[in-house]
């Protein structure tokens, strides 16, 4: 049997062993289908739940509906592995790790040693992780009610589901941690590609000079025929060889063309022997590799380069050493005969040829190396200045946004989280001071019936079951109205105070703030509206005096004790009179609660007055009268008239006890945020 928020009594939908395998399909639509089991809803809550830890908070929120189920350590355990593979795979910082990590064992710890305390710290955590997935206090009093309602199959396969969806945050981090790793590598040997290339265009540039020298060799007349061409076919081989390992082949060969000699040519002539196609467009290649290299890469094509010289000035000195060998006597007789004209341009020629090798072993990178380096201390310098300004644009940033965002940080008391609670403590608080069925207190039964039937209540006191619980309700309500329409009475009239304020008395202050405020809104939103302009700082300026002022209001008005305040005062004596005219109390339990009654005052008049303004947008309050029809989307039954009659089928409001707190106005259902729910007696509604 299970219970239902009302106090009737249900059958559990389970299948008999006939009804399941006889036929599934009709136990199945039963199931689903039926009216009294709304188990399948608690899945409308987790539409929102967006983040791995939403699941961990789920998972606690469903275990903690189960305090004596001793299976949690198994499931804790594979929620833990699966943590732990997210975390290694950087699926989330270490600042959430860490507070993941101590909730679990704090929630385990509680359970292992059976304290209330730790369990409700824990779990105060669990909620308010839960508003951040967009499951606020309300949504949450249904889930926990649902989950309640639930057998222990269900909730254990609704722990299955939430484990399930860890597992798979865990393993699509580890995923990602692969692709990223592989990437990595990828970039790594493509730049080790690009490095290979750069340095096969170079040996394959300098093999390309090493042709070019050829011709001047082929300027002086004394060498033979066959020599030259020997020489030259070495070097256009060994151009192919490197020119053929580059992966760079196809557009090296679109640049470079060499026409071999003619086999049967009888003279040589070194202007058909040797044409170089396009010698800027090398030079472009050169410059854009220049660019694309950086200062590391520099280095080490430094050291390549230098090998590459070095066979150069092999080859070159070896072509010397032929060129000498084969023609030496021809010089010797030759230089008698030629004129002084020719003898001095083949020695221009090879002064040259020295001057050129000399040129070409000297790095001309070399001098941008130097310059980097030079230039080093001024490029430190200029990127910490940047961090600096990029640090204050951030501080800059952050306080622009206080400025502009409308909302209250988490650790503040009108975060509507702690709003939340403030109003649940003065439920407690009003509950407790408006009790009769106690010792030591005496229910005048005349008045009390009284207000019972103005209050439209069906109930009357003399009605042991519910009387006393009724009563206490409509004393709950009658105590809210009061000291808010007092209030209300007293600030209007107070709207003629003196408008210079060394004039206004101090315990006139909270009057002559909260008027002036109002007046000041109104006038920031005709400002507004008036003038035109399409900046956000006007727009929110009429919301950010009502947050703070009202927020100021909310802390520390009509605090003062001695004496009270004239307005607490007043309340205080009324309040006491009026609770008298419906039970008498002994003299030690009225002391008691005499010091009880200011407090309370208090706090509904900082709360329902001042503090829900500083939400935006505002959130109502509002009773529900007896006979409206009861909604558990805005209100939460604390008792049940009983009836023994099986026809009431729906519920309505016998008494409503304490206000809804919520955007109720214009929204439909899915839009209004419940902060707290109405608290009603509800009892049966007779069908028409």
């Amino acid at each position: 049997m299970l219970t239902q928020p009302g106090g009737e009594q249900v059958q559990n939908i389970e299948p008999s062993d006939n009804t399941s395998l006889s036929n599934p399909d009709q136990y199945l639509h039963s199931l689903f289908s039926s009216e009294e089991n709304k188990s399948w809803e608690v899945f409308r809550f987790f539409v929102h739940v967006h983040m791995w830890d939403g699941f961990v908070y789920l998972f606690l929120l469903v275990w903690n509906s189960e305090p004596d189920n001793l299976h949690l350590d198994y499931e804790l355990n594979l929620i833990g592995g699966h943590l732990l593979n997210l975390h290694k795979n950087e699926g989330f910082n270490k600042d959430k790790n860490s507070r993941i990590d101590e909730i679990i064992k704090q929630f385990k710890t509680s359970r292992a040693t059976m304290n209330e305390v730790l369990r409700t710290e824990v779990m105060n955590k669990v909620h308010q992780g839960l508003s951040f997935q967009s499951i606020y206090p309300a949504q949450l009093s249904n889930l926990i009610h649902l989950l309640n309602s639930m057998n222990s199959l269900q909730k254990q396969a609704l722990r299955h589901v939430f484990i399930s969806r860890i597992y798979g945050y865990s393993k699509f981090a580890e995923y990602l941690s692969k692709e990223w790793e592989n990437r990595l590598a990828n970039e790594t040997n493509e730049n080790s590609q690009l490095l290979q290339k750069e340095q096969n265009r170079k040996m394959a540039e300098t093999n390309i000079k090493q042709i070019l020298s050829i011709s001047d060799l082929n300027n002086q007349s004394e060498k033979s025929y066959a020599d030259v061409v020997k020489l030259e076919n070495n070097i256009i081989d060994k151009t192919k060889e490197i020119i053929s390992k580059s992966s760079t082949n196809e557009d090296s060969n679109k640049n470079l063309e060499i026409i071999k000699p003619v086999p049967d040519s009888t003279h040589f002539e070194p202007e058909k022997k040797l044409e170089i196609i396009d010698i800027n467009k090398i030079k472009k290649e050169e410059k854009k590799s220049l660019e694309f290299v950086d200062n590391e890469k520099l280095s080490e094509e430094k050291g390549v380069e230098s090998g590459t010289i070095d066979k150069e000035d092999n080859i070159e000195t070896n072509a010397s050493v032929i060129s000498e060998n084969t023609s030496k006597g021809k010089f010797k007789n030759d230089r008698k005969l030629r004129p002084g004209s020719r003898y001095r341009r083949e020695e221009n020629t090879e002064n040259n040829n020295r001057s050129r090798r000399k040129s070409t072993k000297q790095d001309p990178r070399e001098h941008e190396i130097r310059e980097n380096q030079r230039e080093s201390p001024k490029v430190e310098k200029l990127q910490q200045e940047i961090s600096l300004l990029r640090q204050e644009a951030a501080s800059h940033q952050a306080a622009l946004g206080e400025i502009m965002n409308i909302g209250w940080r988490d650790n503040d008391s009108n975060n509507s989280m702690q709003l939340t609670k403030d109003i649940e403590k003065l439920q407690k608080d009003l509950e407790n001071f408006t009790r009769v069925k106690r010792k030591g207190i005496d229910i005048n039964f005349e008045t009390a019936n009284n207000l019972l039937r103005n209050c439209k209540c069906k109930t009357l006191i003399e009605n042991k079951m519910n009387g006393k619980i009724v009563l206490s309700a409509a004393l709950q309500q009658d105590l809210i109205n009061y000291t808010l329409s007092h209030t209300n009475d007293y600030f209007k009239g107070l709207n003629d105070l003196p408008n210079k304020t060394e004039f206004i008395s101090d315990d006139k202050l909270e009057a002559a703030i909260f008027s002036r405020t109002n007046e000041l809104i109104e006038l920031t939103k005709r400002f507004a509206e008036v003038n035109t302009g399409t900046d956000a700082h006007t727009k929110l300026l009429p919301i950010k005096i009502r947050q703070h002022i009202y927020a100021a209001l909310g802390q520390r008005s009509f605090n003062s004790n001695n004496p009270l305040h004239p307005l607490i005062d007043h309340l205080v004596n009324v309040i006491l009179s009026r609770m008298n005219k419906y039970r008498t109390v002994d003299d030690e339990r009225n002391k008691k609660i005499n010091s009880e009654v200011a407090p309370i005052i208090r706090q509904i008049l900082h709360l329902f007055y001042f503090r829900l303004q500083t939400q935006e947008p505002n959130p109502t309050i509002k009773f529900y009268q007896s006979g409206d029809e009861f909604d558990p989307g805005v209100m939460e039954p604390i008792g049940q008239i009983e009836k023994s009659d099986e026809e009431f089928e729906e519920l309505e409001v016998e008494i409503c006890s304490f206000p809804v707190v919520a955007l109720l106005e214009n929204l439909d259902e899915e839009e209004r945020k419940v902060f707290t729910k109405a608290q009603v007696i509800v009892r049966p509604k007779k069908s028409t």
